[in-house]
C-alpha cells in the first residue's frame, strides 16, 4: 500500500498497477474493486464502504496515520 504509481504506470500497465492495489487492500480485509474508468469500489466484511472508510480501517489496523485527504477525491 505504501508504493506510489504515477500516471503512465496506470495508463499503460493498468491490469499490473489493478493487481498490486487489490492485493495491497486485501492484506487489511478490504476487499477493492479497480476501475480504470471510474472510482474504486470497498468492500469490508461484505458491506460496500466509502474510500474514507477504507482508509480509516486501514490506519486503524496498522497504526500508521495518514492525511487521506491527499488520495481521496
Amino acid at each position: 500500500m505504501n508504493e506510489s504509481v504515477d500516471t503512465s504506470d496506470l495508463t499503460f500497465h493498468w491490469e499490473s498497477c489493478s493487481a498490486k492495489v487489490d492485493d495491497g487492500w486485501s492484506k487489511l480485509g478490504i476487499t477493492c474493486v479497480t476501475n480504470p474508468a471510474d472510482f474504486n469500489e470497498y468492500y469490508y466484511m461484505g458491506k460496500k464502504i466509502s474510500r474514507i472508510e477504507a482508509y480509516m480501517i486501514a490506519m486503524d489496523k496498522t497504526g500508521v496515520q495518514v492525511d487521506y485527504d491527499d488520495y481521496v477525491f
